[in-house]
């Protein structure tokens, strides 16, 4: 058995006590009638409400250190790391037999693509290799010893740098205006000045694939700019031969000529569909840049995987937020351009992106937080109530990732799980409210006479009773009554209903 199921077991191990308690409850009570009449129901509730009463503290830091407690367990099973899926295609998955033999079949081919690239991989490396370099290096260095095995690997890293794809970044332009497309003298040289800072962003040198210069420089990106700015400066070439050169370095040719060489030659990558012969505009274009490996300071892709994927992660993501994100702002952090309009697909970028907004848009959330915070303060006028009603909307969040994550088996959250947050905080205050309520209710139809522990029994039993599938407790006035409703059974009931979806999201 799964030691990290253990305290779930226990926890099961005591509801059980519980509802056992429930169940047998009422045929004590009728035998206890049968000897005494004035016998009273006792449940676990009033077990319960005796510890809550007399020994408040406790219960306080019981009902602190459990969740806390679940939820540690819960990051230690992860690994102290919580992972979130931002995969929006896994949201729509149906957990059907189709589904799983897709998924299967998914696996293998990217297993056999994988084996297929370390053979590509391990074929390149060795036609690094020759019999005059393996002689040179076989003999002693200069001081007389040998070279070894690491200088010949570091050979062979020195003839195929960066030469593996890795990412490749997918950037799509859009004409501003309709009527022009994208294909303008001004549009063109908005994209050729965006690529230029995307080229020359800090570090691109040391991520970018080097797949055709063996290493003497970055591929050029895979860009409509490549056939328009293909002619060649005369200034620098002092009137000897020139050519063409489909790098982007050059001048801007004439575009009308550009477009009816794409027509003649059939290219369509860079246009849209409606481009032909009879209307030489397209409204998009796009480019593609490549980042290859291994690394610099590394013998092949295979070395120390992990650290070059964290470094070319962190990389992506310093150039999504110091570069790419501005194509999304405005005002003076915007890029300055205003004839094309930007954006972009890389997985890992795609990845930071959504991070970013979802950091973002947390900050909206501890807003809406903060805001029932102070209504709920307003009205009790009590910090102490106040703040620990907001510690349990966090730990009931906290409390339950071990049960998502060890006992049902959801090894990554989704963003629609963080929505969970603002359902519990709308329980959790109505419940707040409720019981505050029903306590202040309680000195007037107990009489000033009654202790605190006395209020709170009943405004524990009072006031929770509306809380459950349970008829409205007549004891309170009509006003009261109908401000009550039904509330956790039937909330519970309405969000369990999704277990049986074969919507993998929806389920969890």
């Amino acid at each position: 058995m799964n030691d990290e199921l253990l305290p779930a077991i226990g926890f099961l191990f005591v509801a059980s006590i519980l509802v056992t308690g429930y169940v047998v409850a009422v045929p004590i009570w009728r035998w206890r009638l049968s000897k005494n009449p004035d016998a009273r129901l006792l449940t676990p509730t009033d077990l319960w409400l005796w510890v809550l009463t007399s020994c408040p503290c406790f219960v306080l830091l019981f009902g602190i250190a459990l969740p806390c407690s679940f939820g540690l367990l819960g990051l230690s099973s992860a690994g102290f790391a919580v992972n979130v899926n931002l995969d929006f295609s896994d949201y729509l998955r149906a957990e059907l037999e189709e589904q799983y033999l897709l998924d299967a079949a998914n696996e293998a081919s990217s297993e056999q693509v994988r084996k297929t690239g370390d053979r590509r991989r391990r074929s390149q490396e060795w036609r690094g290799w020759t019999v005059y370099d393996y002689e040179q290096r076989q003999r002693p260095g200069p001081a007389g010893r040998d070279t070894g095995l690491g200088r010949r690997l570091q050979g062979v890293q020195e003839q195929t740098p960066l030469a593996y794809q890795i990412w490749e970044l997918d950037i799509f332009y859009q004409a501003v205006d309709p009527s022009t497309g994208i294909f303008t003298e001004e549009a063109l040289k908005e994209i050729k000045d965006f690529e230029d800072q995307l080229v020359s962003f800090d570090g691109y040198g040391d991520f970018c694939r080097r797949w055709h210069d063996r290493g003497s420089s970055c591929d050029v990106p895979y860009s409509v700019k490549n056939l328009f700015y293909s002619v060649p400066n005369a200034s620098l070439h002092n009137g000897s031969t020139m050519s063409l050169a489909y790098d982007g370095s050059g001048t801007l040719a004439d575009i009308e000529s550009v477009l009816k060489e794409l027509v003649d030659n059939e290219i369509r990558w860079w246009t849209d569909g409606d481009f032909n012969r009879n209307n030489l505009k397209s409204q998009y274009s796009r480019a593609t840049l490549y980042g290859g490996a291994p690394l610099p300071g590394y013998l092949s892709w295979d070395d120390r995987r992990a650290e070059q994927e964290a470094k070319i992660n962190a990389w992506l993501g310093r150039l999504f937020e110091e570069f790419l994100r501005r194509a999304d702002l405005t005002g003076d952090d915007a890029l300055p351009y205003k004839h094309v309009k930007f954006t972009w697909y890389e997985k890992r970028i795609n990845n930071y992106e959504i991070l970013y907004y979802l950091r973002f848009d947390t900050l909206f959330a501890l807003g809406t937080m903060a805001t029932v915070a102070l209504l709920v303060l307003a009205r009790i006028q009590n910090l102490f109530i106040t703040f620990f009603g907001a510690i349990g909307v966090a730990l009931a969040f906290v409390g339950t990732y071990y049960f998502h994550f060890v006992v049902a088996g959801f090894k990554a959250l989704s963003i629609l799980d963080f929505v969970s947050l603002f359902v519990i905080l709308g329980i959790a205050a109505d419940d707040v409210l409720l019981l505050f309520n029903t306590y202040s209710l309680a000195a007037v139809l107990l009489g000033a006479e009654a202790t605190p522990q006395q209020k709170m029994r009943w405004a524990y039993k009072e006031g929770t009773a509306p809380m459950l599938v349970t008829p409205r407790p007549q004891s309170l006035p009509g006003e009261a009554q109908e401000s009550l409703h039904l509330r956790t059974v039937t909330t519970c009931g309405s969000f369990y209903a999704n277990c049986f979806s074969i919507v993998t999201v929806v389920r969890s």
